[in-house]
Protein backbone atom coordinates (compact mmCIF):
# COMPACT_ATOMS: atom_id res chain seq x y z
CA UNK A 1 0.00 0.00 0.00
CA UNK A 2 1.67 3.09 -1.47
CA UNK A 3 5.10 1.34 -0.32
CA UNK A 4 4.29 0.17 2.80
CA UNK A 5 4.93 -3.23 3.83
CA UNK A 6 2.33 -5.87 5.12
CA UNK A 7 2.68 -8.34 7.16
CA UNK A 8 0.13 -11.24 7.51
CA UNK A 9 0.79 -13.88 10.15
CA UNK A 10 -1.41 -16.90 10.49
CA UNK A 11 -1.29 -19.54 13.21
CA UNK A 12 -3.29 -22.68 13.56
CA UNK A 13 -3.48 -24.93 17.13
CA UNK A 14 -5.16 -28.36 15.79
CA UNK A 15 -8.55 -27.70 14.39
CA UNK A 16 -10.52 -25.34 16.13
CA UNK A 17 -8.49 -22.63 16.93
CA UNK A 18 -6.97 -19.56 14.88
CA UNK A 19 -5.19 -16.35 14.76
CA UNK A 20 -4.76 -14.27 11.90
CA UNK A 21 -2.89 -10.62 12.32
CA UNK A 22 -2.59 -8.05 9.55
CA UNK A 23 0.34 -5.01 10.04
CA UNK A 24 1.43 -2.12 8.74
CA UNK A 25 4.60 -0.91 9.78
CA UNK A 26 4.32 -2.80 13.38
CA UNK A 27 0.22 -1.31 13.41
CA UNK A 28 -2.13 -4.49 13.50
CA UNK A 29 -4.99 -3.32 11.44
CA UNK A 30 -6.72 -6.08 10.99
CA UNK A 31 -7.01 -9.58 13.61
CA UNK A 32 -9.81 -12.45 13.52
CA UNK A 33 -9.53 -15.12 16.13
CA UNK A 34 -11.55 -18.05 16.28
CA UNK A 35 -11.68 -20.69 18.88
CA UNK A 36 -14.43 -23.50 20.02
CA UNK A 37 -16.29 -21.09 22.35
CA UNK A 38 -16.40 -17.90 20.00
CA UNK A 39 -15.43 -16.18 16.57
CA UNK A 40 -14.54 -12.16 16.17
CA UNK A 41 -12.72 -10.04 14.29
CA UNK A 42 -11.33 -6.89 15.04
CA UNK A 43 -10.34 -4.03 12.55
CA UNK A 44 -8.76 -1.16 13.74
CA UNK A 45 -9.97 -1.31 17.05
CA UNK A 46 -13.73 -2.38 16.57
CA UNK A 47 -14.62 -5.81 17.46
CA UNK A 48 -17.51 -7.61 15.23
CA UNK A 49 -18.58 -11.20 17.09
CA UNK A 50 -18.84 -13.86 13.67
CA UNK A 51 -22.07 -15.78 14.21
CA UNK A 52 -23.68 -17.95 12.22
CA UNK A 53 -23.39 -18.69 8.60
CA UNK A 54 -20.02 -16.60 8.84
CA UNK A 55 -18.76 -18.56 12.11
CA UNK A 56 -19.76 -21.91 9.49
CA UNK A 57 -17.55 -21.05 6.69
CA UNK A 58 -14.64 -19.51 8.91
CA UNK A 59 -14.51 -22.60 10.86
CA UNK A 60 -15.09 -24.82 7.70
CA UNK A 61 -11.38 -23.66 6.47
CA UNK A 62 -9.75 -23.85 9.57
CA UNK A 63 -7.84 -27.50 9.46
CA UNK A 64 -4.43 -27.41 7.69
CA UNK A 65 -5.46 -29.85 5.74
CA UNK A 66 -9.75 -30.66 5.54
CA UNK A 67 -9.54 -32.52 2.75
CA UNK A 68 -8.74 -35.23 5.86
CA UNK A 69 -12.30 -34.43 7.25
CA UNK A 70 -14.09 -35.17 4.31
CA UNK A 71 -17.42 -37.06 4.81
CA UNK A 72 -18.73 -37.77 1.69
CA UNK A 73 -18.16 -41.16 0.24
CA UNK A 74 -18.50 -42.30 -3.25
Amino acid sequence: MQGMTLQMEEKKVGNTKMIMEIKMMGNTMQRIVINQANAYMEMQGQRMDLKGDEKDSVMEGLPLFPELFCTDQI
